[in-house]
């Protein structure tokens, strides 16, 4: 869903499904779900995509500590370019080389923003919400 209206959600940035392993400082190994990409390339968001009924400390927070500490490589530019081929290779690979991503977590619900939010600060994630609705006539809205 987040994919689908990507460009009302993020319309400054460039929306890919990032699928490639990300190890973190610790030897976590874990898959974020997007990128989020600067139009210019000059900076990224690593982007996990979560249920609000997922448990924070033993799921959330490892995955998130992977993404904050972990190196990004040709390979993972290569990720990107393979799931969005009009990116410019050559600016994904300099990009990588740059500053690391920051890292965002979007949840489905407002429910948990006043337990995930703090703990998220500690490790400079950010918290983001899109909450899914129907409307009377049952189409999808967020």
């Amino acid at each position: 869903m987040v994919i689908s209206r990507a460009r009302d959600l993020f319309p400054r940035w460039i929306c890919v499904p990032f699928r490639e392993t990300v190890e973190g400082e610790d030897g976590t190994r874990k898959q974020p779900d997007l990128a989020l990409i600067d139009q210019s390339y000059r900076e990224w968001w690593v982007v996990e995509v979560e249920l609000a009924h997922h448990d924070l400390l033993n799921h959330v927070l490892p995955q998130v500590g992977a993404f904050s500490t972990g190196r990004y490589d040709t390979r993972h530019a290569n990720a990107l370019h393979r799931a969005a081929p009009d990116l410019d290779r050559d600016r994904l690979v300099a990009m990588m080389a740059g500053e690391p991503p920051s890292v965002i977590v979007i949840v489905d619900s407002p429910s948990v923003a006043h337990m995930w939010r703090p703990r998220l600060r500690e490790v400079s994630v950010s918290l983001g919400i899109v909450e899914p609705f129907r409307d009377p006539g049952n189409a999808l809205i967020l």
